[in-house]
């Protein structure tokens, strides 16, 4: 009897002795399997920089969601999802602004703009700042507009040119992200990433 009453006394001091169960620590919005950039968690925006982190080539796979496809003179928004296509989190940069996210098309003859002028643009204050688990996808609303612009001369004045006649198109879409592309007297030039998908244009 002495023995089971050392045992209880033991088990008992052993049970008061436990830490309690420490708190979960709280999760990181700006890590996850699925962010909407066109609403992005406000606590994973951060000051922008002139060059975003960018992943490695390859290390994104980028559909359509809905069919590439629009009529002829008309505008259509398009879902472009990324999605992670490593086995390790990658940290990514989204920046809007100086011709992130721009949309065009052509078939090699038509084209939705053409420019020989150059242009200044800008970029926005801040910038959306996400680590993506693997697997996970964001999602980013793009826009076409089925009729061709054309920008020349020496005023830079722009032209209109009518509907995209119907057919088969390359979409091709400016993602927020540079790569190295040296040129002859520029060794730090930088060449935007392009996704390119087929678009088909109905009458």
């Amino acid at each position: 009897m002495k023995l089971l009453g050392l045992l209880a006394i033991a088990s008992t001091l052993s049970c008061a002795q436990s830490p309690p169960n420490a708190p979960e620590a709280p999760r990181d919005p700006c890590r996850g399997a699925a962010f909407d950039a066109d609403a992005p968690p406000p606590a994973c925006m951060v000051q922008s920089e002139h060059v975003p982190r960018a992943p490695a080539p390859g290390a994104l796979k980028l559909r359509v969601v809905e069919q590439a496809s629009v009529k002829s003179g008309a505008q259509a928004t398009f879902t472009i999802e990324m999605q992670n296509a490593t086995s390790a989190p990658i940290p990514l940069d989204f920046l809007d602004g100086c011709m992130s996210w721009d949309t065009q098309a052509d078939d090699g003859k038509h084209f939705t703009f053409d420019s020989e002028c150059g242009g200044l643009c800008g970029t926005a204050e801040q910038m959306l700042r996400v680590t993506l688990d693997p697997g996970g996808t964001v999602r980013k609303e793009v826009t076409l507009t089925a009729t061709m612009r054309r920008v020349a001369g020496d005023q830079c004045k722009e032209q209109s040119l009518g509907p995209l006649p119907p057919g088969k198109y390359t979409m091709k879409v400016t993602l927020p992200w540079t790569d190295p592309k040296p040129i002859p007297g520029n060794d730090q030039a930088r060449a935007s990433r392009v996704f390119e998908t087929p678009l088909v244009v109905t009458p």
